[in-house]
């Protein structure tokens, strides 16, 4: 079997792939959860339900809102250092230097990031889990995460539909990266349902602004089927 990354029918726009990583991986619509539904949560492999650490004093050497270092500026080619715990049944990621500073919460999102390609990297992460499930906290979580303009005032407008089949995060890979923008895409598995097994994956566009990553909603992106992790610097938080 070829490891040719298959493009995604172009119906689809980044807005909508962030929502749910959709895979069609025989024609079948899966969530990479970052839109997931399910009623029990995946096992963990050395993630914890313990919520993020509260974000520390704004420090020298800090751009971060909330006080996180700047820290390292190269992009990280493997797994960092990762505690990962579960948030509405996904798996997301955290550390001390790169975050979340301020932790989700039922009525608001995770934020603050290190301004720095890892922090990014959460951040991307986070906010794919923070949107779990589709309802209106999902809404809400992009009025908060994501950068004004029309096509985030076109998705607030949209029926999100119904959950999906959990998936977990397994891998990433920088497209670029600036001190103002990059392009990260996440890699996930279908763990649940007929289908579970499944890889895709999807870019997310963050940009760095008010002392933060946000998510730039991009109208031509789109998700891919995987057939393997090639390519991709593996990172989960599930076995």
């Amino acid at each position: 079997m070829s490891d040719t990354q298959e493009p995604r029918d172009r119906r689809f726009i980044a807005a909508a792939a962030l929502i749910g990583l959709i895979l069609v991986a025989g024609l079948a619509v899966v969530a990479l959860r970052l839109v997931g539904g399910g009623d029990d949560a995946p096992e963990a492999g050395g993630a914890t339900t313990a919520n993020p650490t509260a974000s520390p004093s704004k420090s020298a050497g800090s751009s971060s809102a909330c006080g996180l270092p700047d820290g390292s500026q190269d992009i990280p080619t493997g797994a960092p250092d990762t505690k990962w715990y579960f948030f509405r049944k996904v798996a997301v990621p955290e550390a001390p230097d790169l975050g979340p500073g301020n932790e989700g919460t039922e009525t608001a999102a995770a934020s603050c990031f290190a301004h720095n390609p890892s922090g990014a990297l959460f951040a991307a992460a986070t906010l794919a889990g923070d949107i779990f499930p589709r309802d209106e906290r999902t809404k809400a979580v992009l009025r908060e995460r994501a950068v004004p303009g029309v096509d985030l005032d076109a998705l607030l407008q949209e029926d999100l539909g119904t959950p999906g089949p959990v998936s977990q995060i397994v891998g990433f890979r920088f497209e670029d990266y600036t001190q103002d923008r990059t392009t990260i895409t996440l890699a996930a598995q279908l763990t649940e349902g007929p289908n579970a097994g499944a890889l895709g994956a999807t870019p997310m566009t963050l940009v760095w602004r008010d002392g933060d990553w946000y998510l730039q909603l991009q109208a031509s992106s789109e998700s891919i089927v995987l057939n393997s992790l090639d390519g991709f610097a593996k990172w989960s938080g599930v076995s």
